[in-house]
C-alpha cells in the first residue's frame, strides 16, 4: 500500500540514502549527506515553512519530496526517488500530492540546470520554465494546467 506522509526523524537514514543516489543533481554543492548532517538539517528547518514528505510502500522509503511554504506559492525544492523504484510513477504522485497541498497557491519548483531528465519529467507534469536563477544555477518552473 503506498501512502505519502510527513519524514519522521526515525525515516532519516532512508532518505540520506535515497539523496546520496541523487546529490549530484539535488543541490548546487554537489555533496553528500551523512546522517549527522541530515539529521542536523532537518532539526533545524523552519516547522512550517519547509516540511518533508516521503512515499511509502508499507513502510519502506522509496521516494521524498522537500516543499516550501510561502504565502502564494508552494515550492517543490526537491524530488527524489530511489533509483530502484524509477518509472513506477512515485515522483507523479508526489506531484499530484504537492498540487493538492497548495490549494490555491501557485506550484513552482527549482531543477538544476544540468537535471535534463527530472526538467524534461516536470515539463511531462505540466510546469513550464518561468526563468533562470543564474545565482543557483537552476530553472524555476510553474506548474500551469
Amino acid at each position: 500500500m503506498v501512502k505519502i506522509r510527513k519524514i519522521r526523524e526515525e525515516d532519516l537514514p532512508s532518505m540520506v540514502k535515497i539523496w546520496n543516489q541523487h546529490y549530484k543533481v539535488l543541490t548546487s554543492t554537489e555533496k553528500k549527506h551523512t546522517l549527522a548532517s541530515l539529521e542536523k538539517w532537518y532539526r533545524t528547518r523552519k516547522k512550517g515553512k519547509h516540511e518533508y514528505f516521503g512515499l511509502f510502500d508499507g513502510n519502506r522509503l522509496k521516494a521524498f519530496m522537500i516543499l516550501k511554504y510561502k504565502k502564494r506559492e508552494l515550492y517543490i525544492k526537491m524530488i527524489a526517488v530511489d533509483k530502484k523504484e524509477i518509472a513506477k510513477g512515485y515522483g507523479k504522485k508526489l506531484i499530484k500530492f504537492a498540487i493538492k497541498e497548495a490549494k490555491e497557491k501557485d506550484v513552482l519548483c527549482e531543477v538544476k540546470i544540468g537535471n535534463i531528465r527530472a526538467i524534461n519529467f516536470f515539463l511531462k507534469q505540466g510546469f513550464r520554465i518561468l526563468k533562470y536563477n543564474p545565482k543557483m544555477k537552476e530553472y524555476i518552473l510553474k506548474y500551469v494546467v
